[in-house]
């Protein structure tokens, strides 16, 4: 993706295709928000992702994990918890639950998970700053 980009991709197929490299460039900061693990249908994606971040915990990427209590629903989604807390992860469980799922990588790209429709589920990927020049979270 180019600077200055926004896009919209129908699928977590879709996604995956256009988002596998950029997982595998964050070097200082990955972010996500969601409600729980399983707002993905494809756990075999989150495993990749997993996978390409994990060295970069080592070299002093910081990863912060943003759930609702439904993370704690069953032992997996626990025990996720617990691994990217043991790399150095830092997660938070609220109480409220979230409008929609968000990853933003090193305050460069942000994915925003949408409702799912005739074409599969909606994501808006950008790497724009935001219209009123605010700094990202």
């Amino acid at each position: 993706m180019t600077d200055q980009t926004t896009l919209t991709v129908h699928g977590e197929r879709q996604l995956a295709a256009l988002t596998a490299q950029l997982f595998g460039e964050t070097t200082r900061e990955f972010f996500c928000a969601a409600n729980d693990l399983h707002t993905w249908t494809r756990p075999e994606a989150r495993d990749t992702i997993v996978r390409r971040l994990r060295p970069r915990t080592a070299e002093g990427m910081v990863v912060r994990k943003l759930y609702t209590p439904a993370v704690l629903a069953d032992e997996e989604q626990r025990l996720h918890l617990f691994d990217v807390a043991a790399a150095g992860g830092q997660v938070r469980v609220r109480a409220a639950t979230l409008p929609h799922e968000t990853i933003i990588i090193d305050r460069r790209v942000m994915i925003l998970a949408g409702r799912s429709g005739a074409r599969g589920r909606e994501f808006t990927i950008t790497t724009a700053p935001s219209s009123s020049g605010a700094s990202t979270p």
